[in-house]
């Protein structure tokens, strides 16, 4: 009855906010407001264009993200919701029903690149931070730029939850490392960016 349930990360882009308000706040009542809503800048091209969606520039991306969860919160708190950004518009948009989480569900943010816009974005929107790092000293420089993105935005450090990924991988073979499966990874990330070169070419 304490776990918390949600995506780790739901990209920009990937649903339009306005649906993902709506979907999420059913979520949450029928987790009886158990819901944290994760949302990140989008993850690889190659999720994307191969299927003929848009993937746009980091900065685009993340000026994007900025608006979307003004959207989601406001059509989580309003009843009837109004906003007007560069890429997004409601106007006396119902979203019912509401979450059962008052004031609303928290909302984390996923960063795994970025050193000023994500951290800002994080200060001035987000309730937590969920962060991928290579290494202690990656995860203290990151903590390093969240610090100074709260100076920058009169936002209290410790209001902010901070969490880091760890990723674990089960297997029956012993002689199995962590260098292995960096090596995986970056095979599989190879492969994909040929896939996107290659769709790129086709399209030209």
């Amino acid at each position: 009855d304490t776990m918390r349930l949600g995506p780790i990360c739901s990209p920009v882009l990937r649903r339009p906010p306005q649906v993902l308000a709506k979907m999420s706040s059913c979520f949450d009542v029928m987790s009886e407001g158990r819901l944290v809503l994760g949302m990140g800048a989008s993850d690889y091209p190659q999720f994307w264009l191969p299927w003929g969606m848009e993937f746009p520039t980091a900065k685009v991306r993340i000026a994007r993200l900025a608006e979307e969860i003004q959207v989601v919160k406001r059509m989580w708190t309003e009843d009837r919701a109004n906003f007007d950004g560069e890429y997004y518009r409601l106007m006396d948009a119902i979203n019912m029903p509401k979450p059962v989480q008052d004031p609303r569900p928290p909302i984390w943010l996923g960063v795994v690149e970025g050193r000023r816009l994500m951290p800002d974005v994080v200060a001035r929107h987000a309730d937590g931070i969920a962060m991928v790092s290579h290494n202690d000293e990656d995860l203290n420089e990151r903590l390093d730029d969240l610090t100074a993105a709260c100076s920058r935005n009169g936002r209290d450090y410790d209001e902010i939850t901070k969490v880091q990924l760890v990723y674990v991988t089960l297997t029956d073979d012993a002689s199995y490392t962590y260098r292995d499966g960096i090596a995986r990874h970056g095979a599989e990330m190879q492969l994909g960016a040929q896939v996107t070169q290659r769709y790129i070419e086709a399209a030209d």
